[in-house]
């Protein structure tokens, strides 16, 4: 059997129906989260493409656009060119924010962990993208887990395809652009969703300021004697795999194949918040010393499914 469920957004835009188990073909849900930069978008899609079919296969895409405006959204960069999407099999998914909040990284996140179809979910960031070799490797590595899980629930009497492991992989290595290695990238990790939502998901409470996002998660996380927290970095270094990330001036370079559509698209009308970090430190010290309880309640806004069939 299978377990559906059905997440409704606190602010009453939508709902979504999931169905996952252990032992579906598909595991992985790559999520970008997305905020009005196609040259980067570009650069992304065109490492997608790169995969052998046979590993772009096992992964379903998720583009999370966290309330970038017309002209600047993600399906404004994918929409002419959904038919080169579809011929390589990238299975792709777009859902759109109906407001731009500023620092919702947590918010969607979450929305990413809601509507993902699959039993894990791999969060990444827009300016890092990972090869292949690093692909297989994540898909080895949680075949590995699966096997073990089954194997010792097996033995127990106690297995059930819908039941996942409480795990979380954090850590991925990263090379800088000069190639020199770098500190683990704290935005990436690859989640089991039964484990992401028994933490609470992600504290929407910091949306708004800037910070703080993972290290509350993970702090949560480390603490729960429920959660199995294991680090790629040492393991990601021994195969040599890292994440590469995407330096200056290529991210501010399109791809040839998106170029037209980059040139025509317009200037953000809204800049960056500045990222003061105070306000989200001081908030996560009263709720490490239970002054302020973790948030409950998730999706504080309108979100919507793209249709670019």
């Amino acid at each position: 059997g299978s377990e559906s469920t059905t997440t409704t957004n606190a602010a009453g835009g939508g709902s979504e129906s999931t169905t996952t188990s252990i032992l579906s073909p598909k595991k992985i849900t790559l999520a970008l989260l997305y905020y009005q930069d196609m040259a980067l978008l570009s650069r992304m899609l065109d490492s997608w493409l790169k995969w052998p079919a046979t590993i772009r296969h096992e992964f379903d895409f998720l583009i999370i656009d966290d309330g970038s405006q017309v002209g600047l959204r993600a399906i404004d960069l994918i929409w002419p060119h959904r038919e080169r999407l579809r011929m390589k099999h990238v299975n792709l998914t777009i859902y759109e924010l109906e407001q731009d909040l500023a620092w919702n990284v947590g918010g969607a996140r979450n929305l990413a962990h809601a509507v993902a179809k699959t039993p894990f979910v791999l969060t990444t960031d827009t300016d890092v993208y990972m090869n292949a070799s690093v692909a297989s490797y994540l898909l080895q590595t949680l075949d590995d887990s699966l096997q073990e899980y089954v194997k010792v629930n097996t033995a127990e009497q106690a297995f059930n395809s819908n039941q996942h492991p409480l795990i979380i992989w954090k850590f991925f290595n990263q090379l800088l652009p000069d190639g020199k290695d770098f500190q683990p990238h704290p935005a990436v990790m690859l989640a089991s969703k039964d484990a992401y939502w028994a933490l609470g998901g992600c504290d929407e409470d910091i949306v708004g300021n800037y910070g703080q996002t993972d290290i509350l998660f993970l702090w949560k996380a480390d603490r729960d004697p429920r959660i199995k927290v294991r680090s790629l970095s040492d393991a990601m270094k021994k195969e040599n795999l890292f994440l590469q990330k995407i330096g200056r001036p290529l991210n501010k370079q399109c791809m040839s194949w998106a170029l037209e559509t980059c040139q025509k698209a317009p200037l953000p009308f809204r800049k960056k918040e500045p990222r003061i970090l105070s306000h989200n430190l001081e908030l996560f010290g009263r709720k490490k010393r239970r002054e302020r309880p973790f948030s409950n309640t998730f999706l504080r806004f309108g979100w919507h499914r793209v249709d670019f069939s």
